[in-house]
């Protein structure tokens, strides 16, 4: 019993493009030895990863359930950075028309964040995912803000401004690590909540019965 072929075709050449997307935005800026740095850059490669192997190896309905939690995972930081993007970044822009954004950009800060969101909309994680979801999937991005704000410290260079404490007036009422404490706490307890809502939607979806046409019984099931 395995997904529908638009689920995994669909996976695939998303995914593809993802991966696709970090390279070529590496290719052109080989000057920046933060490249990988950025959550941006390392979204593309785990959303690509993600997408890929769910259209090829993990394609079954019921697959294991450490995968789903990588799924929710990886649709919760694609959220993330699109909501960061959108509020403490650069904001909403039309790609058509602003022409200073790399085309991976868009993809990674619009449409990656969409896609993954749909994608666990048509094929719901399963309901065997517990609470345990609100300490799993916020778990990579607390671990790459306190690795940017160690690697911040150690070397003055901070991947974005607000973790910076240097420039953290610009998104807090206070200035210095106190302003960066209270900008990326109001990020976390934003995200454990964004969490919850999909893991409830997740659930409603899941329970309200396939969002794929179940496969025709075998005989041994009939009997």
């Amino acid at each position: 019993m395995h997904l529908p072929v638009w689920i995994r075709f669909y996976r695939i050449v998303i995914g593809a493009l993802a991966l696709y997307g970090v390279y070529d935005k590496r290719q052109d800026q080989l000057w920046s030895t933060h490249f990988y740095d950025f959550f941006t850059n390392q979204l593309g490669i785990v959303a690509g990863v993600i997408l890929i192997l769910g259209g090829t190896v993990l394609t079954r309905r019921q697959p294991p359930l450490w995968w789903d939690y990588v799924r929710g995972s990886g649709v919760m930081a694609a959220l993330l950075t699109g909501v960061v993007f959108a509020t403490l970044l650069n904001g909403l822009y039309n790609p058509f028309t602003d022409t200073s954004h790399f085309w991976a950009d868009t993809l990674f800060h619009q449409a990656l964040p969409l896609v993954m969101l749909l994608d666990l909309l048509i094929d719901p994680i399963s309901q065997r995912v517990n609470g345990w979801a609100l300490v799993i999937f916020p778990l990579y991005p607390f671990v790459y803000l306190v690795y940017s704000l160690w690697q911040g410290q150690a070397t003055g260079w901070y991947p974005y401004r607000f973790m910076d404490p240097y420039t953290i007036g610009r998104y807090a009422p206070l200035d210095g690590w106190a302003g960066v404490a209270f900008v990326n706490s109001v990020l976390l307890v934003g995200f454990v909540l964004v969490s919850a809502l999909v893991l409830a939607v997740n659930r409603l979806r899941a329970g309200a019965g396939p969002t794929i046409d179940p496969a025709p019984a075998t005989a041994a099931e009939i009997r």
